[in-house]
Formats: C-alpha cells, sequence, structure tokens
C-alpha cells in the first residue's frame, strides 16, 4: 500500500476568536525567513502541537503564546484532499480534543484517524520480550512523526530518543513490513503461548495441591509418595467394603430396635393406650388453638401497628398547630414598620378596617387576631383528643393480645382448652 501525500497549506492562529494570524504556504519548498526572537520557531511548534502533541500548550507553545492566542488551526493537502485540524486553550475548550474536520476527538482517536487519511496501517508492536507480561503498544502517529519532523532540541541526532521497540517498529512501518512481523495472528499467538504457561503453572500448583490434601483425606501410607491410578482404585474397594459394613451394621441395629417395639406393643396396658389417644387428642387441640391464637393475635397486631402510624402522624400534626399557635400569638399583634420590597420605614396612618400594607379592607377575622388564636386552639384541643383515643386503642389491643397468649398458656399447661376458631378477635 502507498502511504499518501501530505502538503501544508495555511497555519492560523486566533486572538479571542476575533482576530486571526495566518501563515500561507505555496507548493514546493518554503523558507521561513526574520530576525532572531520574531517567532519563527514559534509557528513551527504550532504546527508539531497541532498533529496530536499530548503535552500541555503552555509546553509546548510557551506561555506568551498560550496568553496571547486562544486557539490554532492547520489546513493540509492529502493527496489533495483538504483536512483541517484545530486546538483551542480558551476558558471554554478541552485541552485533550483534536479537532479533525470539525470532530472532536482524544489523542489515540485522533492518531487512528489520521493514520487511516494517511493509508498507514494501526499497529501493536511488543516492547522488548514478545513474551514478557506486559501488553504489546500501539504504534501511534507521534512515533512514526518524529522521524519525519525534528524539533529544535533533537537536530544533534538524526530521531529523537526513542526506546528500541518502538524505533524498530517505525522503521519497520516506512519499509512496509510491520504488518508482517507485527501483524494481530502474531500477536494473538503469543498472548494464547503466554495463557498456555500460565494454565501450566497453575496445574503443577493444582496438581502439588490435590497431593496433599488427598494424603490427608484418605489417609496413605507414608510410604507412598504420590497419587496414582492404583493407588485411587485400592483406596476405592477400601472405602466401598467399609461403606458396606457400615451399611450391614445399621441394618442389624434397626432390625434389633423393630424386635424390641413389638415385643413392647404386644405386652401394651389398654389404659396406657387410652392414655396415649387422650394425649393425642389434646396435642392435636392444643396445636388448633395455637394457629387459631397465631391468626387472631396476627390481625391484632397489624391493627396496632396501624394504629400506632397513625398516632405518630397524629402527634406530628399536633405539634405543628403548637407551633403555629405560639407563632400565632407572637406575631398576630405585630405591624408592618418596614416595607418588605425596598426595606424602607412605613409612617403610613390607615384606619383601623382597611390594611396597612396594601390598603385592601379587612375581614372582621383580620381584624381580631385572637379569633385566629383561638381557631388554632381549637384544633390542638381536637387534635388531643384524637391523640388519647388513638392510644387508648392501641393499649386496648395489646390486652387484648396479651390476654389471648396467657389463654392458651394456660389451656397448655393443663386447664380446659376451648376450642377457638381463626379470625375472631
Amino acid at each position: 500500500m502507498k502511504c499518501a501525500k501530505v502538503r501544508v497549506r495555511s497555519l492560523t492562529r486566533s486572538i479571542d476568536n476575533s482576530e486571526e494570524e495566518t501563515l500561507t504556504f505555496e507548493p514546493g519548498v518554503n523558507l521561513i525567513v526574520g530576525q532572531p526572537n520574531t517567532g519563527k520557531t514559534s509557528w513551527l511548534q504550532l504546527l508539531d502541537y497541532l498533529l496530536g502533541d499530548r503535552n500541555k500548550p503552555a509546553d509546548s507553545l510557551g506561555k506568551a503564546i498560550t496568553d496571547k492566542y486562544t486557539s490554532a488551526r492547520a489546513v493540509l493537502l492529502i493527496d489533495g484532499t483538504e483536512c483541517v485540524i484545530e486546538r483551542g486553550w480558551g476558558p471554554s475548550d478541552t485541552l485533550t480534543k483534536t479537532y479533525l474536520d470539525g470532530q472532536p476527538h482524544d489523542a489515540d482517536e485522533f492518531s487512528d484517524q489520521f493514520l487511516e487519511r494517511l493509508r498507514l496501517p494501526v499497529l501493536r508492536y511488543p516492547s522488548g520480550n514478545p513474551y514478557a507480561p506486559r501488553a504489546w503498544k500501539r504504534l501511534g502517529w507521534r512515533s512514526l512523526y518524529r522521524h519525519v519532523y525534528r524539533n529544535e532540541d533533537s537536530w544533534t541526532e538524526l530521531v529523537a530518543k526513542q526506546p528500541d521497540g518502538e524505533l524498530q517498529a517505525c522503521l519497520l512501518a516506512f519499509v512496509g513490513a510491520a504488518e508482517q512481523v507485527f501483524s494481530p495472528e502474531s500477536e494473538e499467538l503469543v498472548q494464547k503461548r503466554k495463557d498456555l504457561e500460565l494454565l501450566v503453572a497453575k496445574k503443577e500448583v493444582y496438581v502439588s495441591t490435590l497431593q496433599e490434601l488427598s494424603r490427608e483425606i484418605l489417609s496413605l501410607e507414608p510410604s507412598i509418595v504420590a497419587l496414582t491410578e492404583d493407588v485411587l482404585s485400592t483406596t476405592a474397594q477400601t472405602l466401598t467394603h467399609a461403606f458396606d459394613d457400615a451399611g450391614t451394621k445399621r441394618d442389624q441395629v434397626l432390625e434389633g430396635l423393630r424386635h424390641q417395639a413389638s415385643s413392647s406393643l404386644a405386652k401394651s396396658d389398654p389404659a396406657e393406650e387410652q392414655r396415649v389417644a387422650d394425649l393425642s387428642k389434646r396435642l392435636a387441640l392444643l396445636r388448633s388453638n395455637r394457629d387459631a391464637v397465631n391468626s387472631q393475635v396476627a390481625a391484632i397486631r397489624s391493627r396496632r401497628d396501624e394504629l400506632k402510624a397513625h398516632r405518630r402522624a397524629v402527634s406530628d400534626e399536633l405539634q405543628r398547630l403548637e407551633r403555629a399557635h405560639v407563632a400565632q400569638d407572637l406575631l398576630g399583634p405585630l405591624k408592618v414598620t418596614h416595607c418588605p420590597q425596598c426595606d424602607q420605614r412605613v409612617d403610613r396612618h390607615t384606619p383601623p378596617d382597611v390594611c396597612q400594607l396594601c390598603s385592601q379592607s379587612l375581614s372582621a377575622a383580620h381584624r381580631n387576631p385572637q379569633a385566629a388564636s383561638h381557631r388554632i386552639g381549637f384544633e390542638v384541643q381536637q387534635v388531643r383528643a384524637e391523640l388519647r383515643e388513638l392510644q387508648e386503642l392501641v393499649t386496648d389491643l395489646e390486652k387484648q393480645e396479651e390476654e389471648f397468649w396467657t389463654e392458651w398458656l394456660a389451656a397448655r399447661n393443663g386447664a380446659e382448652v376451648p376450642a377457638r376458631q381463626p379470625g375472631g378477635a
């Protein structure tokens, strides 16, 4: 695959998005000429920053540039097709995003998109030993770019400092052999070999642990060094014989117990049999009564919980009314002395049946603050009476529950057992 040809058409830097400075390039070789310290290098640094530099703007461009300008733009021609790259560092810009033809990308996405436009493959390569635990690295655009463009600080070297693995991957990419050397199949094969080595190590640990546990469980002789198929077969036969012997002994014990039970029944006393029958009936009646009591107690508890929840709500309402009553007594007689809008003193003299603030007529209730206080006091008394009634109902339900259980316990301990039907309280 032949790589695409790239030409820089123009570079632009903006001042608060209102003023722009543009440097235009013509086809062929372009020279930037000027006196020292007039900004020639800053234009090249700007192009370098636009092409995926991961550093902060001030570190790459210098604080003088980032303070004066807020964004930059480069227009490229890639095989004759225009491509626009933009980056900004103003307050509203995202420093980690590079805009490629108006679409935002992070550093890795921009690298992949730019390589695709240049018809260069996105590769992964090993850093050092391919079978090391660390994952293979991505060969990004910036790694290749170091071989094309040299910053001022690396002019004394052919290529900027790079790890050996990255340098070899870049050279293979330029000669067109990287896709064969670092193919996805190669990476998958290396990964499977690493997984195989890990599984082999786990197997060794598993077998060692199994050997130790098996010796303890099977109570093997000290002379047996390791588990084999013959050792397991012999141990299984021994355990099977022991299990059969235990089953035979169990059958013998059960047969003896059945024989003793048959002998006892043959010699049973009719009075004892009648007593057993009476106790059985009593047990059945007690269980029936217990179920009935449980059902009735559950209904009582459900009703009691409802009343308690209502009592809490009424208690909260009573507290709010009492606070309102106190507030009415304290704030009712107060008059407006300052305007709530402009906070100026109100010196207006109005008749008693007219509002001092809005000049509207007052009803009898508004003219007599004590009437409102009496109404709130009446509501407080009503809520207190309701709260006392709820407390009495809760107390009655708790007494009913206690009576049910007392009655049932007395019946269980020998008193007369009355038959109960579930549901009645």
